[in-house]
C-alpha cells in the first residue's frame, strides 16, 4: 500500500513503511507544509495513498466519503507520541490489520483500540 504521512507524523514512519515494502510520502518532503485538510485529501487521492495523521479533524466520516482516497488512518493519543512510539503503534496496526488495506476505510487508532468504518 502507499501512505501519505501528514506533517504531524514523524519521519521515522517513512523508514519503517519502506522496510515493510510500502510506499511512503510525507507532506513536508513533498513541499506541502501548512496545506489545508482538503488539500491533504486531494493529494492523497492523486497519489493515490492512505492518509496517516494525528489530526482529529480527519475523523469526519462526511469528509472521508467526499474524497476519493484509499483510506484514512487517524492515530489518537492523550499524550504526544515520539518517533519510536508512532512506529510501534503502526507496527501493531499492520500486524493485525494489513489485510484490511485493500478496501476504503476510515481507521481510528487510540491506544490498543482500533475502530474501522467502511465506506459503504
Amino acid at each position: 500500500a502507499a501512505f501519505l504521512l501528514d506533517e504531524n507524523i514523524a519521519y521515522s514512519l517513512i523508514t519503517y513503511l519502506e522496510k515493510k515494502g510500502h510506499v511512503a510520502h510525507h507532506v513536508r518532503k513533498l513541499g506541502k507544509v501548512g496545506i489545508r485538510n482538503g488539500e491533504v485529501y486531494e493529494l492523497a487521492a492523486t497519489l493515490p495513498a492512505w492518509i496517516v495523521t494525528r489530526d482529529k479533524d480527519f475523523r469526519s466520516l462526511i469528509k472521508f466519503l467526499k474524497y476519493d482516497v484509499p483510506g484514512v488512518i487517524v492515530i489518537e493519543s492523550e499524550t504526544e507520541l515520539n518517533r519510536v512510539e508512532i512506529v510501534q503503534v503502526f507496527d501493531r496496526f499492520l500486524l493485525a490489520f494489513e489485510d484490511k488495506l485493500n478496501e476504503k476505510r476510515l481507521v481510528l487508532i487510540e491506544g490498543d483500540q482500533v475502530r474501522m468504518l467502511d465506506a459503504e
